[in-house]
C-alpha cells in the first residue's frame, strides 16, 4: 500500500475510532503495514489504538485490564466493524505510547 494511501486509511480509521470510544480514551489510532512491525504478515495490516498511560503508580498491565473492562462492548463493535469494512486489519492492539517490548499489549 502507498504511503499516502496508508496515511489517508489512517486519517478514517482515527476519525472512526475516536467517535466510537468517549473523550479522552483513546490518544491516536496508528495503522502499520507490512514491514512496520515484525508480527504484520504480506498483506495485512495492524489497527494500534493508542490509549492514555496511567497517571498515577498503577502498572501498565493492571491499568489496561481495568480499561479493557470499561471498553469492552466498543472493542467487541470495533473488531466486528473492522473485519467487515477492512479485512486486512487483521490485527487490531490497544497499547500505550512509548511501550517497550515487556508492555502490555491487548490484541483482538
Amino acid at each position: 500500500m502507498e504511503r499516502t494511501e496508508l496515511d489517508q486509511l489512517q486519517q478514517v480509521v482515527n476519525h472512526e475510532i475516536k467517535a466510537r470510544f468517549p473523550p479522552g480514551s483513546v490518544d491516536r489510532v496508528v495503522v502499520l503495514q507490512h514491514g512496520d512491525d515484525p508480527v504484520i504478515g504480506p498483506g495485512e495490516l495492524l489497527v494500534r489504538v493508542v490509549i492514555p498511560a496511567p497517571a498515577g503508580p498503577a502498572g501498565h498491565a493492571e491499568f489496561l485490564a481495568e480499561w479493557q473492562e470499561a471498553h469492552r462492548t466498543q472493542m467487541g463493535q470495533l473488531r466486528r466493524e473492522l473485519s467487515l469494512r477492512l479485512p486486512p486489519a487483521r490485527l487490531l492492539e490497544f497499547t500505550f505510547d512509548e511501550t517497550g517490548a515487556t508492555d502490555p499489549k491487548l490484541v483482538v
